[in-house]
């Protein structure tokens, strides 16, 4: 995300609802990281505003604005002095990696795998499409496990 503005608490989600339920939905898919998988999840949302114009932003969902905004904009503006600095400050609503590839393979799944990247031991678990992995775990675009069971089994 490269910005923590965009984690949100349950109760901070109150605050930035606005505009159509059906795209606060959008919005505010549930994170996944990597301390909700090999721990406790925690139930946090995180503002996706992937596909949106500042502009566009701005206008049709003005508290969402505000609040990427405040919590966003100052640590990226800071961090504007590096090649990657500079973009993540320009395009400073979005997330700095928003993983437009990984988006359109999962797009068509109601589900995908995702294990951990650091762990002492490898597990793979089943996440909703609903939920948006962040930069610890590797996903993977497959709905069934039966590739895993193969690979799996043929080292055996």
């Amino acid at each position: 995300m490269h910005g923590a503005g965009f984690i949100v608490t349950p109760r901070g989600s109150r605050k930035t609802r606005t505009g159509p339920q059906a795209r606060h939905r959008e919005t505010h898919p549930r994170l996944s990281q990597r301390q909700d998988i090999a721990q406790r999840p925690r139930g946090a949302k995180v503002i996706d505003l992937f596909g949106l114009s500042e502009e566009e932003l701005r206008k049709q969902w003005p508290s969402l604005y505000q609040w990427v905004f405040e919590r966003v904009k100052p640590e990226r503006d800071a961090k504007g002095y590096s090649k990657d600095g500079a973009v993540y400050a320009r395009l400073w609503w979005l997330h700095g990696k928003p993983r437009q590839e990984l988006r359109a393979s999962l797009h068509q799944l109601h589900r995908f795998i995702a294990t951990v990247e650091t762990s002492k031991h490898r597990f793979f678990v089943f996440l909703d499409k609903s939920i948006l992995p962040d930069n610890k775990l590797v996903n993977i675009a497959l709905s069934d496990a039966y590739y895993l069971e193969s690979v799996g089994n043929s080292e055996v």
